[in-house]
């Protein structure tokens, strides 16, 4: 029984591990796509100043 209840444990672990790295990525992926949007927008938002001005 021990024996057979610590590969359990280690299936635990790493099953853990694997849901925590998705976790991260998604936050990381979310995080870009925003920023890009706010890069878009600040450089439309300039575009129309600047044709203006020339």
């Amino acid at each position: 029984m021990p024996s057979e209840s610590s590969p359990a444990k280690m299936a635990t672990t790493t099953s853990e591990q694997k849901e925590n790295k998705p976790n991260i990525n998604r936050f990381v992926h979310r995080f870009q796509p925003d920023d890009e949007v706010t890069v878009t927008k600040q450089i439309t938002s300039t575009a129309p100043s600047s044709y203006s001005n020339l």
